[in-house]
């Protein structure tokens, strides 16, 4: 049976982060319990499969994440089904987690962050390199690529209506 005290320790400081690997293992132990006892996984392993619940409780009244608990002590199947419904949600969280560390808000929206306008910028790059070595462009063909090259990376560290309103001419 899996030491608890030492589990906590070792999850991520992330929350979303930790609750994704405590869903993946209780997953994986739900695996081996049904590898090594077949039908019979309900009636083995129910403090540990308790213990995995409770400490995704914990995590979701302490951070207010918006998922229904149940007021009642689950067994093993209702176990198995609440992780199968939680686990979607850790995944949606950790998308949006994901999301929010990727762009900050702005007064006028969203702007991208250092880290992304410097990937845009290198692709940006990439692909004016791309351009002017194309021979099979035409010398106009060519120019007007590289004007909207040039107005996009303007475009760049602007908020993200003004981007999205560029790229809705850019089609």
């Amino acid at each position: 049976m899996r030491d608890f005290s030492h589990y906590m320790a070792e999850l991520p400081d992330n929350h979303v982060e930790a609750l994704q690997c405590i869903c993946s293992d209780f997953f994986n132990t739900h695996a081996e319990n049904l590898r090594d006892n077949g039908n019979g996984w309900q009636q083995f392993c129910s403090h540990e499969y308790q213990m995995y619940f409770q400490v995704a409780a914990k995590f979701v009244t302490t951070f207010s994440l918006d998922f229904d608990l149940p007021d009642r002590v689950l067994n093993n199947p209702e176990i198995m089904s609440f992780f199968n419904k939680f686990d979607p949600h850790v995944s949606a969280w950790l998308a949006t987690q994901l999301f929010d560390q990727k762009y900050s808000p702005t007064a006028d929206g969203i702007i991208l962050n250092q880290i992304s306008a410097a990937e845009i910028q290198t692709k940006t790059n990439e692909l004016r390199d791309f351009i002017t070595s194309a021979d099979y462009l035409k010398d106009k063909h060519r120019r007007s690529l590289l004007r909207r090259l040039e107005r996009f990376q303007s475009e760049l560290h602007k908020s993200i209506s003004s981007f999205d309103v560029f790229l809705a001419g850019w089609s």
